[in-house]
């Protein structure tokens, strides 16, 4: 079994970061370069065996097994590689952390100048795993799935957040944030120019948006000098495994964190996360 390793890199907040993989399986060539016989000479069906047999040697039907193939199709199938690549799989666990951010860019970047009252800037915190060529990610565990249970702990944010996995949403601070989001297959999609100037929603987070059906998601607001409060990310399995379908179609796997901020010192603030995942990588 081959131990296929990834490396996971934490981002500096506003930056996305992709590291090399090593292990890349490598295709073998197993074409066969000599073609079968030509057969279609033998002699007609039903014909009668020559009064001469010294004339001609290739009708003698003593001769005639030698035309068949010499494979057996009915063996063919167990030299073919193996359908589901996933049919055996390496388990790695890593630590995800999204490090904490604070203090909005005002007018760098993407970033607007501060307004009072409306989305301006954002910070973002966000993790990156991409699969060499040849390799496939066979499936994802993340805590926050409600497959899996979900995810507590001391957690909070000013004055908006959203978070994302493979650039779909899946959750946010408040419902109004994602109203001009658009959908794809692999759930709706995160876009700044859709988000920024919008109205600030000042939202507690009792409000908060999550995709597919309420599992059990609670989060709070909490200004970057206040004691966190106490959270429980939980999101839909269903909205969670049509976004790591995008890691399965396209080996790569992203989870960041966006904070906000209209015009306050202390905006664009959240506490950073930790968590671990386990993925399954084709051997």
């Amino acid at each position: 079994m081959t131990l296929v390793a990834f490396l996971l890199l934490a981002c500096e907040p506003g930056k996305a970061m992709t590291g090399p993989h090593i292990g890349a399986l490598e295709a073998q060539d197993t074409t066969d370069s000599d073609p079968p016989e030509d057969t279609e000479n033998n002699d007609e069906p039903g014909s009668e065996p020559p009064s001469d047999p010294s004339s001609e040697p290739s009708s003698d039907p003593s001769s005639e097994p030698t035309a068949e193939p010499a494979s057996d199709p009915s063996s063919e199938p167990s030299n073919e590689p193996s359908a589901d690549p996933c049919s055996s799989v390496s388990t790695e666990v890593f630590t995800v952390s999204l490090p904490p951010t604070v203090e909005c860019d005002w007018g760098q970047g993407q970033n607007l100048s501060s307004q009072n009252g409306r989305i301006r800037a954002f910070k973002e915190s966000a993790v990156q795993l991409s699969a060499e060529s040849g390799e496939q990610i066979c499936e994802v565990r993340v805590p926050f799935s409600s497959d899996q249970g979900g995810g507590s702990g001391a957690w909070g944010y000013d004055d908006e957040i959203v978070f994302t996995l493979n650039n779909r949403v899946m959750f946010a601070s408040d419902p109004s944030m994602v109203g001009d989001f658009s959908s794809d297959a692999y759930g709706v999609v995160y876009d700044w120019d859709a988000l920024s100037n919008l109205s600030m929603p000042f939202s507690s987070g009792a409000n908060a948006w999550s995709a597919g059906s309420d599992a059990g998601l609670y989060i709070r607001a909490a200004e970057v000098n206040e004691s966190l409060p106490s959270t429980t990310w939980l999101i839909d399995g269903v909205e969670v495994d049509r976004a790591l379908q995008y890691t399965y179609d396209n080996g790569v796997l992203r989870m960041a964190l966006h904070a906000y901020g209209d015009n306050d010192n202390g905006d664009c603030y959240q506490s950073g996360a930790q968590f671990n995942i386990e993925i399954d990588v084709a051997n």
